[in-house]
């Protein structure tokens, strides 16, 4: 066994060697990179975060300043940044749920963007929509119609309903013998002045009876049908025999018409390449949607669900779009100029 004296010199110079190689770590360890540009707390500026700060401001077409201002001004936005952590800011949830909607957004720029710019409708799928639908590009004919009305309901005296008859009839006469002059706006075209004194239909006596455009053949429960009936089976310009109803007496006249017409696929081309369009975007964006929640592995738990209660959406929400997801950018330009 070696003396006890030589062991403690041996232990003495692994002890200064110790030291030493500690020394040497702590001021490897305190030495500062050379493209380290500042700290902030923590956090290290390198020479590659500021060209990229140049570069991002380059391309939003911002002025870029030069270095020394440049970095200053990347060393406060960071002294901010973590001085809104240390109060808490950024676990504030209006603030996570905005910095989600930018993340979401930034996703569905990078992942969907490439997707979208593939997206075509062909001449074939133009023509196969024109067709299927060719009944919503047909205008149909159209009939403009006037009235005059007097009431006297199913129980009215005989005597009412037959002095109601006879006031109309009166009214009839006096139109016939001096019709209005035929112009272009219809409160003189139809029954013109007679139509306050001898109709009781509020809506239309000021206008001479003018009920404006209607589809040929089609009714509603406005005007009794045998009055549209009539009026759409009378020539242009002709008036109907006094008509009896259980509210009342009337009298139609037919003022114009418009025949039906057809759109044709030249004219319709454009709207339907864009409905098309819109319809594969909206299409590609519910799969990249489903896809990304198959990915995520998403599991609802019902029971849960139906035990939570929610207040009720007030104005104040519905102004914010809260309960709106992030949009799809359907208006994203498509090769060839198709929109």
């Amino acid at each position: 066994m070696k003396p006890f004296s030589q062991q403690r010199s041996r232990m003495a110079g692994w002890s200064v060697f110790a030291v030493v190689v500690a020394l040497a770590l702590a001021g490897c360890s305190e030495k500062i990179p050379a493209d380290v540009l500042a700290k902030v707390g923590t956090h290290e500026i390198r020479t590659a975060d500021l060209q990229r700060e140049a570069e991002r401001r380059r391309k939003l077409g911002r002025g870029v300043p030069e270095k020394k201002a440049l970095l200053q001004e990347m060393v406060q936005y960071e002294a901010l940044i973590q001085r809104a952590k240390s109060v808490g800011l950024d676990k504030d949830p209006q603030v996570a749920r905005e910095l989600g909607n930018l993340l979401v957004a930034k996703l569905l720029e990078q992942e969907v963007t490439t997707q979208l710019e593939k997206v075509t409708v062909t001449d074939e799928e133009v023509r196969a929509e024109f067709e299927k639908n060719r009944a919503k590009y047909t205008e149909p004919a159209k009939v403009r119609l006037a009235v005059l009305f007097l009431e006297a309901s199913a129980n009215s005296s005989e005597t009412k309903r037959t002095e109601t008859r006879a006031r109309l009839a009166e009214g009839l006469r006096k139109f016939k013998e001096s019709p209005p002059t035929l112009t272009r706006n219809p409160t003189t075209q139809a029954f013109g002045s007679l139509a306050v004194q001898y109709s009781d239909d509020q809506a239309s006596r000021h206008r001479g009876g003018d009920l404006g455009w209607m589809n040929a053949g089609e009714f509603n429960q406005r005007w009794p049908k045998p009055v549209l009936a009539a009026g759409y089976a009378l020539e242009k310009g002709h008036v109907s025999d006094i008509l009896q109803t259980d509210t009342g007496f009337y009298a139609v006249m037919k003022t114009d018409l418009r025949a039906a017409t057809e759109r044709s696929l030249q004219e319709s081309e454009a709207a339907l390449r864009r409905q098309l369009l819109t319809a594969k975007r909206t299409q590609l964006d519910e799969k990249f949607r489903q896809d990304t929640e198959q990915m995520a592995g998403v599991t609802l738990h019902e029971k849960a669900l139906a035990t939570v209660e929610l207040p009720k959406p007030g104005h104040a929400l519905a102004r914010t779009g809260e309960v709106r997801r992030p949009d799809f950018p359907l208006t994203a330009p498509v090769p060839g100029g198709q929109r």
